[in-house]
């Protein structure tokens, strides 16, 4: 079984990819151009996508810091994949346009999966839950209000989840499910670095070039993914996401 992901409704072999790629990557180098590659280190959202959960509305992530390991076997959306086969747009994208967000349009297709993101949450009516969700996507023509004002008049309009998708990992990319596993194979191999986000790693990856003989991800180490309260505490584990 080769290692795969389904990008837009369509299973990719991504065998090919190596072991430091990010998805942006993968997606420009395989003629996907529509995402954008702009600072390369997670600050100006140019390239985000969106990731189909199994339960749940999508997340919006910087592409540029998903390095391909981690998404080996997810649900993948870019701009493209928001519009309708017969061409119809989706609802955002087609405020975008009624409302001119849109200027020079490197920055548009980021916007447009992070606005899409929030009318799957039905967070998009809320002008301080608006302001929230685009923060992380710079606009240099200074175009925000159009922006703004697009995603306030998008309705709620649910993406679907994804189904279980079954496929090899990348070599050398690790996916312990346990801390003890997880210690046991940095023991094995002490120059391999944990990764869990990449939100620094991949930076490192990008800017500096590093390269690592293998990586060992903690995202599905079962002991950090748990959310706790107590009447006194909150317990969060290392590796649950922000957003939750």
């Amino acid at each position: 079984m080769n290692p795969t992901l389904t990008l837009n409704g369509e299973v990719v072999d991504v065998s090919s990819a190596d072991l430091h790629q990010s998805l942006l990557d993968f997606l420009r180098h395989s003629g996907r151009t529509g995402t954008k590659m702009g600072c390369n280190e997670g600050d100006c959202g140019a390239c985000t996508i969106l990731v189909l959960e199994k339960d749940g509305p999508p997340r919006a992530i910087n592409s540029c810091l998903a390095l391909m390991g981690s998404l080996v076997g997810r649900s993948i959306v870019t701009s493209e994949g928001l519009a309708k086969a017969d061409g119809t747009l989706h609802p955002v994208q087609q405020v975008m346009v009624e409302k001119l967000g849109s200027q020079c349009g490197y920055c548009t297709p980021g916007f447009i999966c992070s606005m899409a993101e929030a009318t799957a949450r039905g967070t998009q009516s809320d002008p301080a839950a608006v302001a929230d969700q685009l923060c992380g996507n710079l606009c240099r023509c200074t175009g925000y209000r159009p922006i703004r004002e697009s995603l306030l008049e998008a309705p709620t309009t649910p993406l679907p989840t994804s189904a279980a998708s079954e496929s090899a990992s990348l070599p050398d990319y690790h996916q312990p499910t346990s801390i003890e596993q997880a210690l046991a194979l940095k023991a094995t191999l002490p120059d391999a670095p944990f990764i869990a986000g990449a939100t620094e790693l991949a930076v490192l990856i990008n800017k500096r070039h590093s390269r690592y003989p293998a990586l060992i991800s903690l995202e599905k180490v079962s002991e950090l993914q748990q959310l706790t309260a107590t009447e006194t505490h909150w317990h969060l584990g290392a590796g649950v996401p922000l957003t939750d």
